[in-house]
């Protein structure tokens, strides 16, 4: 039998390691990590803007208004006005029922009268102890109970009147009464209807009220305005336009998300009836670094950040996402104002099936289409 060398048998343990070796990588089943597909893409190239002019709609409605509560409740008695009619200063409007009340007024009185007749007994009492005083028909003890007594029945006689004061509020306030000279806007409640204390029966607004517009923006809009702003407000049906100040912005969002922003018109607001509708234009300033994006490049995480997926500009081969903020929507797509700088390009369309740094190839010109 032959026999190995030792250099053949060095050969031979070398081979077998390295046969071993093969068989470990191949009966692991595990293959190395693959990169995305290359997907061919449609691009835009970022445009800039400039300050540019935005559009809301609004409602006008009386800087001086009112909505008219009873401060008791019950059910309505009666409504004396109609929707649209002028007011006087101190005019009867509406009643409750006001038997409750009458009621509660002539017990609070009687409680008043037994406290009274107590006070008068009392009073007496203390009288003619005090005159026997010396003479040892009485001690000092008992002058000390007449005193105290006197004293309680004082005291109840000025809780019962307090009573009938809080009564007789009561029965007035069952009465609502105009505060001002002005006209109905509407009616909130029906007779026979029940209304709790402090729930709206009547809106009322003061005839000779300036009128302002009531709007809703975004909070990156919100950030962009400041008071004393021009506004041009148009009206929906008529066409007629005048210019308003903004004088309040809201610093809570309401369900929408959106913030209220009030403003008031300058000139003569005879045109303009609270309640109708109008349209709010503004210039949005400080719009030099924002940019237009199309709706189709962004995409929505989970977590509510927005992103798009943006050339890299040193090969052009592959995408970056990157996160932008959105400060509010065009005719053509959406304002950008932090995140995307003028000139760079982004995908725009297909963008659910990136993923960042992923290989890319751009479409000829004027291809739109997303080519899976």
């Amino acid at each position: 039998m032959a026999e190995f060398s030792q250099t053949n048998c060095h050969k031979y343990h070398v081979l077998l390691g390295l046969l071993f070796n093969a068989s470990l990588v191949a009966c692991s089943g595990q293959d190395e990590p693959q990169l995305p597909n290359e997907r061919t893409v449609a691009v835009t190239e970022v445009q800039s803007v400039a300050a540019t002019q935005r559009r809301y709609p609004g409602t006008l409605r009386a800087v001086d208004r009112s909505d008219l509560a009873f401060e008791v409740g019950g059910p309505v008695s009666s409504m004396n006005v109609e929707l649209g009619d002028s007011i006087e200063p101190g005019q009867l409007l509406a009643t409750i029922d006001p038997t409750p009340f009458r009621l509660a007024l002539d017990a609070s009185q009687a409680n008043l009268n037994n406290a009274r007749a107590e006070l008068t007994d009392a009073e007496q009492d203390f009288a003619r102890r005090e005159s026997l005083l010396g003479t040892g028909a009485v001690s000092q003890s008992s002058i000390d109970q007449a005193s105290a007594r006197l004293e309680r029945a004082r005291s109840q006689v000025a809780a019962r009147q307090a009573e009938v004061a809080s009564a007789e509020d009561q029965l007035s306030d069952a009465n609502l009464l105009a505060p001002f000279a002005g006209r109905v806007a509407a009616r909130l409640a029906e007779p026979y209807q029940v209304v709790a204390a402090g729930a709206p029966v009547l809106r009322v607004i003061d005839e000779g009220s300036a009128i302002e517009a009531v709007i809703s923006v975004s909070g990156a809009v919100r950030r962009e305005l400041n008071n004393g702003q021009t506004v041009t407000l148009e009206h929906n049906s008529s066409g007629t336009s005048a210019l308003g100040q903004i004088v309040e912005i809201g610093a809570e969002a309401n369900r929408a998300g959106m913030f209220p922003v009030i403003v008031q018109i300058d000139a003569d607001a005879s045109a303009f009836i609270p309640g109708e509708s109008i349209e709010a234009s503004f210039i949005m300033g400080n719009a030099a670094d924002a940019v237009n994006v199309p709706i189709t490049a962004f995409v929505t995480h989970t977590d509510g950040n927005t992103w798009v997926y943006v050339i890299d500009n040193e090969n052009g081969t592959r995408v970056t996402q990157r996160e932008v903020e959105i400060t509010d929507l065009a005719d053509e797509g959406a304002i950008v104002s932090s995140g995307l700088n003028a000139g760079e390009l982004i995908v725009v369309r297909g963008v659910d099936l990136l993923e960042d740094g992923q290989s890319v190839s751009i479409s000829g010109a004027g291809t739109a289409r997303y080519i899976q």
